[in-house]
């Protein structure tokens, strides 16, 4: 896995279909993926980064607006980090749905401060 510093450099592996990982606060880091025989962006959050209530929160929110957040997929593993996933569309032209597809991930962990 290819870890990279800058949003250009991560977007380029993703729409290229390479596994990378950008780092954007300690804790909280970008990583391309496939999942669900899809190709996509998990925002994954470790523990600690987040209480349990905005955890809660986050999943709040996600399932209060289900239709907002249809295929945005998330977890929480046995220590406790958060993996919001989303699967690329099958044709991306621009970084616009890239960024989209990022700032729904941050807002919807209650991180939306930390979109760059």
């Amino acid at each position: 896995m290819i870890r990279v510093i800058e949003k250009h450099a991560f977007y380029t592996q993703l729409l290229a279909g390479q596994a990378a990982t950008w780092s954007i606060a300690e804790g909280v880091c970008f990583a391309s993926c496939r999942e669900h025989h899809a190709w996509g962006v998990a925002l994954n959050v470790e523990r600690g980064v987040l209480t349990s209530e905005q955890l809660k929160q986050t999943f709040a929110r996600r399932f209060s607006d289900a239709k907002r957040y249809h295929g945005y997929l998330l977890s929480l593993n046995s220590q406790s980090k958060l993996t919001i996933w989303c699967a690329l569309p099958k044709a991306i032209s621009e970084y616009l749905i890239l960024d989209k597809i990022k700032d729904m991930q941050l807002f919807l962990a209650g991180l939306e401060h930390l979109s760059l």
